[in-house]
C-alpha cells in the first residue's frame, strides 16, 4: 500500500510538472523528448525536450529520498531500537545494584570472602535477574514502546503511565524472585526480599528513566517526521529545499 501511495505521489508530480509517463514493451519510460523521438508502441510525446528537465528531475529524486525516509521513520523501528538501547543499559545497572545487595550478604555470612562471586548461590541469582530484567522486563517494555505513542501523551497521562507501569514491572520482578529463587541455603528468600528494600526507590529511578528517556526519543523522532513532511510539502508547492541530499542524510 505504501508503495502504491508513492507511486501515485511521482505521476502525480511528473504530470504537475508537465511530464508524461509511457508503457512501452521495454517498461516504463518518462521525461520530455525531442519531438523526433518515437517509442515503439507509442505516440509522440507532446512534451519536447524542456530546458528545466534538471529541475524536475532533481524534484523527482528529492521527493522520492524525503518519501523513502518518511515510510522508514513511520514504522518507528529506529525509534523502538533507541529505546530499547537506553533500557538494556539502564536494566544493566539495575542488575549490577541488585548484584552488589547480594553479595555484600553473602560476605557477612562467610568467614572467608575470597571469590564469593564464584559461590554457586550467587552465580544462580545473577543468573535469574539477568534472565528477568534482560528477557522478561525487556519483553514488557519492548511491547508497550511499539504500542504507545509517548509524545502524543500530556504531561499528566505520560506520569501516571510511567508510575504505574513501573509498579507493575516492580511487582513482576517481585513474583519472578519469589517462584524461581530456590537456593537458598545461605541467604533466605525473605531475608533478600529485605535487603533489596534498601534499593527499590534507587530502582524505581531506574525505571522513571528509562520511561523518561523514551518519551525524549519519540519527541525528537516526531520532530523528524514534521521536519521531512515540511520538506515534501515545500517540493509540492514549488519550493526550494536547499541541500536536500545532505540534509537527508542527516536525519537519522
Amino acid at each position: 500500500m505504501a508503495l502504491i501511495s508513492f507511486l501515485s505521489l511521482l505521476i502525480f508530480v511528473l504530470a504537475k510538472k508537465g511530464y508524461s509517463v509511457i508503457k512501452t514493451k521495454d517498461g516504463w519510460k518518462f521525461g520530455p523528448r525531442k519531438k523526433d523521438e518515437v517509442m515503439n508502441n507509442t505516440e509522440v510525446n507532446v512534451h519536447m525536450q524542456c530546458e528545466h528537465f534538471d529541475d524536475y528531475k532533481n524534484t523527482l529524486f528529492n521527493l522520492a529520498k524525503l518519501s523513502y525516509k518518511l515510510a522508514v521513520l513511520e514504522m518507528k523501528i529506529d525509534l523502538v531500537d533507541s529505546q530499547l538501547d537506553y533500557a538494556v543499559k539502564k536494566g544493566s545497572e539495575m542488575i549490577g545494584t541488585m548484584r552488589t545487595v547480594y553479595l555484600s550478604i553473602l560476605a557477612d555470612k562467610r568467614e572467608s570472602k575470597d571469590d564469593i562471586t564464584r559461590a554457586k548461590c550467587f552465580v544462580l541469582y545473577e543468573s535469574l535477574l539477568e534472565d528477568i530484567i534482560q528477557s522478561k522486563i525487556f519483553m514488557i517494555l519492548k511491547m508497550f514502546f511499539r504500542k504507545k505513542s509517548l509524545d502524543d501523551m500530556s504531561e499528566a497521562e505520560f506520569r501516571i503511565g510511567k508510575e504505574d507501569n513501573t509498579r507493575s514491572i516492580m511487582q513482576k520482578i517481585t513474583e519472578i524472585i519469589d517462584k524461581k529463587y530456590i537456593y537458598d541455603d545461605e541467604i533466605s528468600r525473605v531475608e533478600l526480599f529485605e535487603a533489596n528494600q534498601s534499593k527499590k526507590y534507587e530502582i524505581i529511578g531506574e525505571f522513571y528513566d528509562i520511561f523518561d528517556q523514551a518519551r525524549i526519543f519519540a519527541i525528537e523522532h516526531k520532530e523528524k517526521i514534521v521536519e521531512i513532511n515540511s520538506k515534501i510539502e515545500k517540493l509540492l508547492t514549488g519550493g526550494k529545499v536547499h541541500n536536500e541530499i545532505s540534509d537527508i542524510r542527516s536525519i537519522k
